[in-house]
């Protein structure tokens, strides 16, 4: 996905002259989102400022709209998106808001096109910093997990029944590939981002180690339902101890709930077991169901696998160059925390 908003964002950058878009444009966008087709013309007659959104590697894509009362983020999703999927996640979500979960960032009025056929879509901008994954705090973790827990219950009524797959059969897929075709790079990009260095020294044992390990699981039937996708603890907003966002819903799929738990847990234990199993009985209190932990430690290895091949694929690449490189190198000290652990 970040593959995708880098070589967007440059063609944005090149049709626009900048990564704000022109006054007619934005003026066109606000219409549009937040104008009389969709919420009563909240727009008419404000002044509405333009800042990027900031707090994540794909940040740049979002914009703060706000007239200093009442704030918009703005998300451009680019040329060429899968409508019937994004209709689909934005009725989803829609659904998920009107049962109650305030906090779940629910697209407002339809999708527009703007002159350059780039799509744009607003939510609400909702308040809260992001849940820190440097400082891990227990009660606002309980937090966080219950509101993922309660946002998967919801979500899976929007089916009659969730039905069964073996999603993780796929994931094994692309992990038994890194053995075979590791991702190409070259000294320079070591010598760029030195942090990739053991992530790529160690990257076929480490999916070896993965396989393994997730092997028992990819041919089981799981429950599959609408879940977040992309849980990272990012995209948990809290303000006083409370959860007031759950956010970017943009890898929004059916899947195991396992695979959220996993992610989130994985990435705010970073690779200490213990933390690890505390985040998933905190999901399992608010579920009140249990989770198969070793299914769960299973898929935070394999996803620090893949996330470690992208991220050596994407810098090889020069994808990243769109992004922060503080954020950039954060990001790779965490994967090799769980992969060394």
């Amino acid at each position: 996905m970040l593959n995708q908003i880098s070589h967007y964002l440059a063609a944005y950058e090149d049709l626009y002259g900048a990564m704000l878009p022109t006054e007619a444009i934005r003026r066109s966008i606000e219409d549009r989102l937040l104008g009389r087709e969709s919420i009563g013309g909240i727009a008419a007659g404000r002044s509405w400022e333009w800042t990027p959104a900031s707090g994540g590697l794909s940040g740049a894509s979002v914009w703060r709209v706000t007239d200093g009362k009442q704030g918009f983020a703005f998300r451009c999703w680019g040329k060429g998106a899968d409508l019937a999927r994004l209709a689909w996640i934005s009725s989803t979500l829609r659904f998920a808001k009107s049962s109650g979960l305030a906090f779940i960032a629910a697209p407002i009025g339809p999708p527009f096109h703007d002159a350059h056929e780039c799509l744009w879509e607003a939510t609400a901008w909702l308040p809260g910093e992001p849940l820190s994954e440097s400082a891990y705090e227990s009660t606002a973790v309980r937090e966080a997990v219950s509101g993922l827990a309660r946002a998967h219950q919801s979500l899976m009524v929007t089916e009659a029944q969730p039905t069964s797959g073996r999603t993780l059969e796929e994931r094994l897929s692309r992990v038994l590939t890194l053995q075979s075709t590791p991702p190409l790079f070259d000294l320079s990009t070591l010598t760029a981002w030195p942090e990739l260095g053991e992530l790529a020294v160690r990257l076929t044992a480490d999916a070896n180690r993965a396989a393994k390990q997730l092997a028992p699981f990819a041919l089981r039937e799981w429950d599959l339902q609408p879940i977040h996708g992309d849980a990272r603890p990012e995209h948990f907003l809290m303000s006083e101890g409370k959860l007031t966002g759950l956010i970017d819903f943009g890898a929004m799929r059916r899947d195991t709930v396992l695979a959220d738990v996993a992610r989130l847990a994985g990435e705010l234990s970073l690779g200490d077991a213990a933390r690890r199993d505390e985040v998933v009985g905190f999901y399992e209190t608010a579920a009140e169901r249990p989770m198969d932990r070793a299914a769960v430690a299973a898929l935070d290895l394999a996803g620090a696998v893949l996330s470690a091949a992208n991220w050596l694929r994407w810098l090889g690449e020069k994808q990243a160059e769109s992004f922060d490189a503080e954020l950039v190198r954060q990001r790779l000290r965490a994967i090799a925390a769980r992969l060394l652990a």
